[in-house]
This record gives structure tokens, sequence and C-alpha cells, in this order.
């Protein structure tokens, strides 16, 4: 069971998706220019059309509209990502 908790810790979407957090979390707090950086390199890890569209209307939106909308995109992708808290047993 440990090797499916270390390959989704170490899964590029999985990696993505703490990116579009990291994002949500520095664009609500108005620093605009590191929340898009995650956000660009959020895109490159997950590949998703959703975020894709959010990057391209960055200049169009809000700071705080922009950060509500990539938190969307977090728990939407969340809910995709396998859970492995089940499969936790202790190790013998």
């Amino acid at each position: 069971m440990q090797n499916n908790i270390g390959a989704l810790k170490y899964s590029e979407k999985a990696d993505g998706v703490a990116y579009l957090y990291r994002s949500a979390f520095m664009l609500a707090k108005g620093n605009k220019e590191s929340g898009l950086k995650f956000l660009e390199t959020a895109l490159t890890k997950v590949h998703d059309k959703k975020v894709t569209s959010l990057l391209q209307k960055k200049n169009q939106q809000n700071t705080l509209l922009l950060a509500e909308k990539v938190l969307d995109e977090y728990r939407r992708l969340m809910r995709l990502l396998p859970r492995q808290d089940s499969n936790l047993q202790p190790s013998s």
C-alpha cells in the first residue's frame, strides 16, 4: 500500500493540483504576479482545458474573482485524483 501513496505524492497531476491551490492562495492575498506564476506551473503539470481558459482570461478578471475560479478548479480536480487514505493500513 505504501507504494500507491508514494505514486500519488509524486505524480505530475497531484503536483499540478497543489500548484492550483498555491495560485488561488496567492491571488486571494493580492499577489497577482506569484499567483499567475503558480497557475502557469499548474497548467504545465495538469494539462486541463479549464485551467488553460483561466490563464487566458487573467487580465480580464478581478484578482479575487480569478482566485475563486482557480479554487473551484482545484476542488474539481481534487475529486478526480484517486483517494489513497482508504487504503492505509498499519504496517506490521
